[in-house]
């Protein structure tokens, strides 16, 4: 098995991270909160202590019964993500591959989540349209290099000072079986929903289609003509590109 760790040194040292149950390997991440997981691993919301900034991190479950293959994976994932280049991506900045723990470590821009903005109450259109068009040249320059985010939300994409959007990478994995990039386009379409609105989708029961649908009423003709689409409900989206055509700005 290959052991890769750029720019970290090796610790004996372990944090205990509350709430839990893991120890780190290195004492230069301190885990705050499992903030997703997906097959074989967990996603951590961390401070890198040296550099004092905020990361996530896609670290590997110890307890794989396939770990070798799940490792290798983890590092063609990481070396595609490295490879896009987008400013609505957020960059790679550390992995480490190793038979004790491997991990992915991205960076965690500075800024509100379009989740937090959303839940002060609908968002302005020319803004929705700038930010989802912006989530959309992230998702062009993932689906390039055959990675699907494969669980965006409006709180993995943050808005930094300078009104530029950054999509979360960790937990980006190859494009295939259960993994279609047109999964990406749907959960845009949520997050366009959330911004209009202010209320998001996910509380909103799948069984409830009057509710959905009522919120989909809600939000300006154009907008709501790109939401159905991208949800599949009206000559759905063959692409992340295709959704950024129709959706201009």
């Amino acid at each position: 098995m290959r052991a890769i760790h750029f720019g970290v040194r090796e610790s004996l040292l372990s944090r205990r991270v509350v709430g839990t149950g893991r120890q780190f390997p290195d004492d230069r991440y301190r885990l705050i909160r499992r903030c997703a997981g997906l097959a074989g691993a967990d996603v951590y919301l961390a401070l890198d202590t040296l550099l004092d900034r905020r990361v996530v991190i896609r670290w590997l479950r110890e307890d794989l019964e396939d770990r070798d293959a799940q490792v290798d994976r983890l590092h063609r994932e990481a070396t595609a993500l490295a490879a896009v280049e987008s400013p609505h991506v957020a960059n790679v900045l550390d992995l480490r591959l190793g038979a004790s723990a491997a991990y992915l470590v991205v960076h965690r821009p500075a800024g509100l989540s379009l989740g937090d903005v959303a839940r002060l109450g609908p968002v302005p259109e020319e803004r929705i349209v700038r930010w989802t068009g912006q989530i959309l040249d992230g998702l062009i320059a993932l689906h390039a290099r055959r990675l699907v985010h494969l669980d965006l939300q409006s709180d993995d994409v943050v808005v930094t000072g300078a009104d530029r959007v950054i999509i979360g990478g960790a937990i980006t994995m190859s494009a295939g079986p259960g993994a279609d990039p047109r999964a990406d386009v749907f959960r845009t379409g949520l997050v366009l929903l959330q911004l209009a609105t202010g209320i998001d989708p996910a509380s909103v029961p799948r069984s409830c289609a009057a509710a959905f649908d009522d919120l989909i009423c809600r939000i300006p003709g154009d907008l709501a003509t790109i939401a159905r689409r991208a949800f599949g409900l009206d000559a759905p989206f063959s692409s992340a590109a295709a959704m950024r055509a129709a959706l201009g700005g």
